[in-house]
């Protein structure tokens, strides 16, 4: 067997407590902690990620693509960054630059759904609409159970006009969101 990575404690800590305080809001308590977290473990991911999108969240969005850029340097191969900082980019538009980085992230083939509907996403913004809802399909029949799945997916139908299948992946989403049960 071989031996995995194991973040520092301290780090997983510190980003464990940016992350309490990104729910409550208290973003200006945040950022030093998700900072101090990835100088304490540069090798640790989730720090990047998360202060990526806390950026993002506040509309700094170079800074955010820089801190994906700086995380992509640590540890180049990381599907969980790459899916993450495909799906930033295909929310700004740049299509091209998100699907490289998503199909890279796919061949892969080692991280949860996430990586197929975020590629799937970006597909469908490519209009490559009938790859996307193959990828979709993929992401479906490894987790049944994911909201923001199905509700990317009513979008890329809303936007190709079928609106019966986009008003049906948002109920699904919202029913799996206040766990609804039929």
């Amino acid at each position: 067997m071989e031996p995995k990575y194991k973040p520092r404690h301290d780090a997983i800590a510190d980003t464990n407590l940016a992350r309490g305080f990104v729910k409550r809001k208290k973003y200006d308590m945040a950022y030093p902690l998700f900072k101090k977290a990835i100088e304490k473990d540069p090798k640790y991911m989730l720090p990047y990620v998360e202060l990526a999108r806390l950026y993002e969240t506040e509309g700094k969005n170079p800074e955010a693509e820089e801190t994906f850029k700086n995380a992509l340097n640590a540890e180049p191969e990381n599907v969980a960054v790459m899916s993450e900082f495909g799906y930033f980019l295909t929310k700004l538009g740049r299509i091209k630059e998100a699907v490289e980085i998503l199909d890279r992230a796919v061949k892969k083939n080692s991280y949860t759904p996430a990586y197929y509907y975020h590629h799937a996403y970006a597909l469908a913004k490519n209009g490559q609409i009938k790859d996307s809802l193959g990828a979709f399909e993929g992401a479906l029949s490894m987790n049944l159970y994911d909201s923001k799945l199905y509700s990317l997916r009513g979008e890329v139908y809303e936007n190709s006009g079928m609106l019966k299948e986009a008003a049906s992946d948002y109920k699904k989403a919202l029913e799996l969101i206040l766990k609804i049960k039929e």
